[in-house]
């Protein structure tokens, strides 16, 4: 599978994942269904991340594109989620752009101890300014940087971070509910990423630049139309 093939499966999940934080009743089985299977796009964006940085000519313009478009998309991100528009939460470009810039500090700081310092340091700055996965975005990108080339590690770590995260969740609940355990279901990426085939595929660069905000800014007029 090349990335082109993953970007397209990442954009699929993410719209039915999108669609019914939007549209569909939280309480209902059909909503459940369909956040389960948007828990599949974040770790292929993040896992084409990793691989970009070591395809990438030009660092610095691409660590620009990611940063350009996460001020392009926050606006549609809020209006999305049908909150004021503003920066109270930053979009999942803003992640990306940051475990972009962790990944390419840290290949380039000699002292590894001090520069996973930096990365968790990052990662702890992506969860104040309350961005989209925050720390788990970042480390979920650094491990699929670290282990590159090493499939079963990376799914090892990104397995057992994911149940970690989710096993966090529990603190401070006594009640337990099935929306609770629907980022376990994150894993089940790990399957269209083992067929990488470390091809570029089609060129659609744009493709998940034009399409997040795009799709987002749709579903967040329908949202005002409808409240209207």
């Amino acid at each position: 599978m090349t990335a082109t093939g993953l970007k397209v499966i990442a954009c699929i999940t993410m719209f039915i994942d999108h669609y019914a934080m939007v549209f569909v009743d939280e309480s209902t089985t059909a909503h459940v269904v369909m956040r389960i299977i948007g828990r599949m796009a974040f770790p292929i964006f993040a896992y084409l991340i990793a691989e970009g940085f070591f395809h990438t000519r030009h660092i610095h313009k691409y660590l620009a594109r990611l940063l350009i478009f996460a001020f392009i998309s926050e606006i549609p991100y809020d209006m999305a989620q049908g909150v004021d528009v503003g920066f109270g939460s930053l979009n999942i470009f803003f992640t990306l752009f940051l475990g972009l810039l962790v990944i390419h500090l840290y290949h380039h700081i000699k002292n590894k101890k001090i520069g996973l310092v930096i990365v968790l340091l990052i990662g702890f700055i992506s969860g104040l300014a309350e961005m989209d996965y925050a720390i788990y975005g970042i480390m979920t990108i650094f491990f699929f940087y670290h282990y590159r080339g090493h499939f079963q590690k990376q799914a090892i770590s990104f397995g057992g971070m994911t149940a970690l995260f989710v096993g966090l969740g529990f603190l401070g609940n006594t009640t337990i509910d099935i929306r609770m355990f629907v980022q376990l279901f994150a894993i089940i990426s790990l399957g269209f990423i083992y067929f990488y085939n470390g091809k570029k595929g089609k060129s659609m660069r744009y493709l998940f630049y034009l399409f997040y905000p795009g799709h987002l800014l749709i579903l967040g007029l329908v949202r005002m139309y409808l409240a209207s």
